[in-house]
């Protein structure tokens, strides 16, 4: 697996899939969400109207086909309460995002630094339980150990 580090605007490239996390108690959806659910002139938003998007830890919602981004599938992964977020939980979220993402047989994602500018997290701890996240998945030594 091959990780890249950008700093465009998270719809414009071209994607398979684009995976962001959700807050359960962020009506409307903030940062990358946000910006994607406006994108989608509030797709997202109206979901969780409806009580189809909760944003509960670990709920994951696929969304194929979207015209106005470069991706051509959204994964929503569950963070739960934007208060209880942690770098357990994020290098939880970035270990079972890239799962899912393997199960689906893509070989690409995109995705934001879960909590990034929302929480009391440093960015940089953030951004080290990601990758690390990603990482122990993707690496042949760990990838099919136990959590």
């Amino acid at each position: 697996m091959q990780l890249n580090l950008s700093t465009e605007n998270p719809d414009l490239p071209k994607h398979k899939c684009l995976a962001l996390g959700i807050f359960a108690d962020e009506k409307p959806p903030r940062g990358v969400c946000g910006l994607i659910d406006w994108r989608l002139n509030g797709m997202i938003s109206r979901e969780i109207k409806k009580k189809r998007i909760c944003g509960d830890y670990e709920e994951k919602i696929i969304i194929p086909f979207l015209p106005k981004i470069g991706s051509e599938i959204l994964l929503l992964f569950g963070l739960g309460n934007a208060g209880d977020i942690n770098y357990d939980k994020i290098y939880n979220a970035a270990y079972l995002t890239t799962q899912t993402i393997d199960k689906m047989a893509l070989d690409s994602f995109a995705f934001d630094f879960y909590g990034e500018g929302r929480s009391g997290l440093v960015t940089s701890n953030i951004v080290e339980a990601v990758v690390t996240g990603i990482l122990i998945f993707s690496h042949p030594m760990w990838k099919n150990s136990p959590e």
